[in-house]
């Protein structure tokens, strides 16, 4: 029993340093094959990743806000190029997610809101703004035009988080709790390298996005550090109702 133990001990030695150098090495690779499409800009000691389309119309800047959970700013890949006909429009990554720096904690909305808010400022951007939210991206919305009224002239709540919802619906709370467990966990399970390997065969919002766009959200999702910004960003979900 102790040779068999012996034994199925160092295979898993050797299949999580396998796992371990085939992800540091396609990390290695997702850097170089996407770059940022847009501008890094000072947060207030970090800096956020912007993608700025549009700039020769005028009117309000439309701002675009994504949920949380994985989420960056390739998931408006189809929306941000259509609405820039017409406007200039901002699709972002928060901080720790997508290119964008990780942030101090705590990752609460009115964290997140202040240091969008200073890196619109960095990218030279003024209101009136639009601000379009989807999922939890509509409590960061509202949470936006609270903290700064006089700056947003529009908001636009695409299937949003409810202020009450952990309150009204006690399953999906406790959900969100099983959630936020596995979470904790994701990165060191993308560090192995086994969410890379997972996601040839789960289907994910990536797989529905332009080429590009869901190339590099697929990379994101394999990532280490994508998900340390998940479970830094989780907990807010329920402070910020």
């Amino acid at each position: 029993m102790l040779r068999v133990l012996s034994i199925s001990l160092c295979i898993l030695l050797v299949l999580a340093a396998a796992g371990a150098t085939w992800e540091w090495l396609a990390e290695r690779h997702d850097r170089a094959a996407f770059p940022p499409p847009g501008r890094l800009v000072d947060a207030g000691g970090h800096r956020l990743h912007l993608r700025i389309e549009g700039d020769a119309n005028r009117g309000p800047t439309v701002i675009l806000e994504c949920g949380i959970g994985g989420a960056t700013s390739c998931n408006w890949g189809w929306i941000e190029p259509e609405v820039a006909r017409f406007a200039r429009v901002v699709a972002y990554d928060r901080a720790g997610l997508g290119w964008s720096d990780p942030g101090p904690m705590p990752r609460d909305g009115r964290r997140i809101v202040s240091e969008l808010h200073t890196a619109l400022g960095s990218a030279g951007l003024r209101g009136p703004y639009v601000f379009v939210g989807h999922s939890y991206g509509g409590l960061l919305a509202r949470l936006f035009t609270d903290a700064y009224p006089d700056e947003v002239v529009g908001l636009v709540l695409a299937e949003p988080s409810h202020p009450q919802m952990f309150q009204r619906a006690p399953s999906f709370r406790r959900a969100v709790n099983g959630i936020g467990i596995a979470v904790q966990w994701a990165p060191w399970v993308a560090r192995l390298g086994i969410i890379r390997a997972l996601l040839r065969f789960i289907h994910t919002d990536a797989d529905v996005l332009p080429p590009r766009d869901g190339a590099a959200q697929r990379a994101f999702l394999a990532s280490p550090a994508h998900w340390r910004g998940v479970a830094a960003e989780l907990p807010s979900w329920r402070r910020d109702t």
